[in-house]
C-alpha cells in the first residue's frame, strides 16, 4: 500500500507574515501573529496594532508614539 506522512508547511511553504509565527498541523499550518500584531482577514497577514489611544498605559501627562508592534511614552515638558 500507499504510506503518505504529513508535509510540515512551516518554514518550507508557509506564507505567515514575517510578524507571525507557523505552527503545523495535520494537513495544514495556522499563523499566529506577535504581540502587538494582528492577524488580517486572509490569516497570514499581521498589521500593527495602533496602541496609542486604545490599549497604551501612558499617564495622563504623557505622550503616546506608536512604534511597529509596539509604543512609547514620552513625558510631556515640565513632567
Amino acid at each position: 500500500g500507499v504510506t503518505c506522512t504529513d508535509v510540515a508547511e512551516c518554514g518550507r511553504t508557509d506564507d505567515c507574515d514575517t510578524e507571525a509565527n507557523c505552527t503545523d498541523g495535520d494537513g495544514s499550518f495556522t499563523c499566529t501573529c506577535n504581540a502587538g500584531w494582528e492577524t488580517s482577514d486572509n490569516g497570514v497577514t499581521c498589521t500593527d496594532v495602533a496602541e496609542c489611544g486604545q490599549t497604551d498605559n501612558c499617564d495622563t501627562e504623557a505622550t503616546c508614539t506608536d512604534g511597529d508592534g509596539s509604543f512609547t511614552c514620552t513625558c510631556n515638558a515640565g513632567w
